[in-house]
C-alpha cells in the first residue's frame, strides 16, 4: 500500500492523499506553503513549504501575516524544526545503478608459477628461483591491485622465500 499524505488548511484536515495527489493540489494552489501536512503513521505535521517538492523555488518560510504570526507558539515552531521534511513517492530520484568492478589480472609473478585467475582470485604454485624446487599443491589469493607477495620456506634450499605477483585492474 503507497504512502497516505494529509493536510490541514485552518481548521479542517483533509486526506488521505497519494504523493502525485499531493503534488497536483499544491500545484492547483488547494494546498498553501502555510498549510500543515503529515504522513500516515507520523504524528507530527510540518509546513508544507519545507516539503520536498511540493513547492519548487521556496527555501524559507513564507511571509506571515500578522494574525498567524501571533498564533504560531514557539512549541510549534521547535516541533516543525525537529521534524524532518519528506519527499512524496512519485518525486523520490531513482536509484544509483550498481558500480561493476572492473576484473582484475594479474600481469607478472616471480618465485612461483601461474596456474590460473578469474578476476578476482589467482591461483600459482611455488618455486624457489635458486634451485628450482617447486611445491606441488596449489595457493589461492584474492587478486589486489598493485605489489602482492606471498612469503613461503623451500624445503629444498632450507631458506624463506618470496613469490612477488603484480596485478592491475
Amino acid at each position: 500500500m503507497a504512502t497516505q499524505y494529509f493536510f490541514s488548511h485552518g481548521d479542517e484536515q483533509y486526506g488521505p492523499y497519494s504523493g502525485a495527489q499531493l503534488q497536483e493540489l499544491a500545484n492547483t494552489g488547494k494546498i498553501q506553503p502555510t498549510d500543515v501536512v503529515w504522513r500516515e503513521g507520523v504524528g507530527r505535521p510540518i509546513p508544507a513549504w519545507r516539503v520536498g517538492n511540493l513547492f519548487p523555488g521556496m527555501t524559507g518560510p513564507p511571509e506571515l501575516d500578522a494574525e498567524s504570526a501571533a498564533d504560531e507558539s514557539p512549541a510549534d515552531s521547535a516541533d516543525a524544526k525537529a521534524a524532518s521534511a519528506f519527499t512524496p513517492a512519485a518525486e523520490k530520484p531513482a536509484p544509483k545503478p550498481e558500480h561493476k568492478e572492473r576484473p582484475r589480472r594479474v600481469v607478472s609473478i616471480r618465485g612461483g608459477v601461474l596456474a590460473s585467475q578469474d578476476g578476482k582470485y589467482v591461483m600459482f604454485r611455488k618455486k624457489c628461483d635458486k634451485c628450482g624446487y617447486e611445491e606441488q599443491g596449489k595457493n589461492t589469493t584474492l587478486i589486489r591491485p598493485g605489489a602482492m607477495k606471498v612469503p613461503w620456506f623451500c624445503r629444498k634450499c632450507r631458506k624463506g622465500r618470496m613469490v612477488e605477483m603484480v596485478a592491475v585492474g
